[in-house]
Order: structure tokens, then C-alpha cells, then sequence
């Protein structure tokens, strides 16, 4: 049964440099909750839809709090979002969880532009978001954007195993294979940041995804994490430096039209 959403104002520490910002907790879908940091004023503002990883197999929102709390205290809506696991339903149902969770942030009335940051696994999931035009543009950390690359780490290729047990649809599951030129829309925009030592996901595929992405006129860009693992946006030395790309990136967007490719 559907429960009401439930509210709480947040008093921030620095109310000289920080708004303050409402907490909201909602169910989006059945069994699943989506909990939403946002301005308390009545404006719409660009909505960030935050999704955890954990190799599909484990993980919850709460693992990117760090984040939603740092962007809702520079003014944008952050949601973090439950999705069912591997253990509980395969692939596509993270897939159409998440869809569903920015379709339901979208038609919020406090949410502008939705932009789907995810982290790893939740990189995957954001990454086809935005190859199906599902969200307004992508931010991926560490994503994994190729389930038949051979380079995946064991710890990797197994959990795509879980996810998604037939290795034929491996392909059609995969950002980078989704990327065409047959494709009716071009691919959101994406911001992806990946560490050059990273030993689960090939810093290569976020390599390849965006040079791909750049050959269907999208529009894409990589900031790479030099001599960092997987991860490495977790760490206290690189959290400022994630917000503060992202934050940069949403400015951008809202500078020139990204689509104006495609005609």
C-alpha cells in the first residue's frame, strides 16, 4: 500500500552559505522508495536522480548521500533512489526501476531538467538512461559501459552473470552498443569521470564510450582520475572535485542546446 510522502526541513550548519533544502521520502514504485533533497522555495530547479552501485548485487542510496547532500546545498534537487537487485529481479528490472524513479522525479513540481548520476554499476543504469533519452543528460562515475569486454575484472563479468544470466543479450544491455548512428534521437549528453587504475571496470571502456559517443555528434566529455581505482569518488581528496565537475557540466548545459544536431 502506498504510503504518503514524508517531509522534514533540514536546518544546514553554514545558513549563511547553504540554502536550505526539504527532505522528502516517497514510494516512486512498488516496494520501492526514492528519498529527495530539494530548495524549499517554490521554483523548479535542475533535478539530479542518483544511483548507487554495487555490482547490481548489493549497495543502497545511502552509499551516495555524500553527493545528494552536497548538490542540494548549491540549490539543485538531489534523489537517491532504491532499485530492486540481482537477487531480487534481473535485468531489465533495475533498468525500468530507475526509468521509473526519473519519470516520477521529472514530474515533480520543484523538478527542471532531470540528470542521472551514476556511480559503477549505477553508471551502467544512468549511462542507458541517457542513450534512450530517458533523462535530460548522464553523469557516470566508473560506469561500466561494455558487458562483453573481455577486460573486465572476474569480480565484474560475475555480476553481470547474476544480472543478466544470458550472455547473448549482454550486448543489447550495454551503453556502448547502444550508441549508433540508426539511433531516432542523439544519445544525452554525458559527463563521465573514471580512474586510470581501476581494476574492476576497464578505465578503457569509459575511453571508448566517449570517442563513440563523439562520432554520433553527441555531446561528451571524460575527466580522467589519474592513477586512481575504482571508487575513487568516494575518497574525502576527490569528493569537491566530483560536485564541483558536475556542477560545472549542468552550467554548461544550460549555456547551448546539446541537440542541436539533431535536426
Amino acid at each position: 500500500m502506498n504510503k504518503l510522502p514524508f517531509f522534514v526541513m533540514i536546518a544546514c550548519a553554514c545558513t549563511g552559505q547553504h540554502p536550505a533544502y526539504v527532505r522528502e521520502s516517497a514510494p516512486y514504485a512498488d516496494g520501492l522508495q526514492i528519498n529527495v533533497l530539494r530548495p524549499e522555495d517554490a521554483r523548479r530547479h535542475p533535478a539530479f536522480l542518483i544511483i548507487h552501485g554495487g555490482g547490481w548485487r548489493e549497495g543502497r542510496p545511502a552509499d551516495m548521500a555524500w553527493l545528494a547532500k552536497s548538490l542540494a546545498e548549491k540549490g539543485y534537487v538531489a534523489a537517491t533512489v532504491e532499485y530492486r537487485l540481482s537477487g531480487q529481479a534481473k535485468y531489465p528490472a533495475p533498468l525500468d526501476d530507475v526509468r521509473a524513479a526519473a519519470s516520477w522525479l521529472a514530474g515533480q513540481a520543484y523538478s527542471g531538467r532531470v540528470i542521472a548520476v551514476g556511480a559503477s554499476a549505477g553508471g551502467h543504469l544512468a549511462a542507458m538512461l541517457g542513450v534512450h533519452h530517458d533523462v535530460y543528460a548522464v553523469v557516470a562515475l566508473n560506469p561500466v559501459l561494455d558487458f562483453t569486454d573481455p577486460a573486465l575484472s572476474p569480480y565484474a563479468r560475475r555480476a553481470v552473470s547474476e544480472l543478466l544470466p544470458d550472455t547473448t543479450q549482454w550486448r543489447a544491455a550495454s551503453p556502448y552498443h547502444q550508441v549508433t548512428d540508426t539511433l531516432p534521437l542523439l544519445p544525452a549528453p554525458f559527463l563521465v569521470l573514471h580512474g586510470t587504475d581501476d581494476r574492476v571496470v576497464p578505465y578503457t571502456q569509459s575511453v571508448r564510450m566517449v570517442n563513440r559517443l563523439h562520432e554520433s555528434l553527441a555531446t561528451a566529455f571524460l575527466i580522467t582520475a589519474e592513477g586512481d581505482d575504482h571508487g575513487f569518488f568516494h575518497r574525502k581528496k576527490w569528493r569537491s572535485r566530483v560536485v564541483h565537475e558536475i556542477v560545472r557540466f549542468e552550467a554548461l548545459l544550460r549555456t547551448y542546446n546539446p541537440y542541436k544536431n539533431n535536426d
